[in-house]
């Protein structure tokens, strides 16, 4: 399950927001592009910390 909420101006579960229940973006495809366009952020392309960790390593 995810930590934070990605949706511009939430601060859900940030260190100084409140704790709410947040969700991981689903896998299926067309469930993903729903969720995408909901969410108002241009060019926001979801990952995990993992994947993200390993290609900002990978550029050092």
């Amino acid at each position: 399950m995810p930590n934070k909420c990605c949706v511009p101006g939430c601060t859900g579960n940030y260190k100084t927001g409140k704790k709410i229940q947040v969700f991981s973006f689903p896998k299926d495809a067309e469930a993903l592009k729903q969720w995408l366009r909901a969410i108002p952020r241009k060019d926001f392309v979801p990952t995990s910390c993992t994947k993200r960790f390993y290609l900002d390593a990978s550029e050092t």
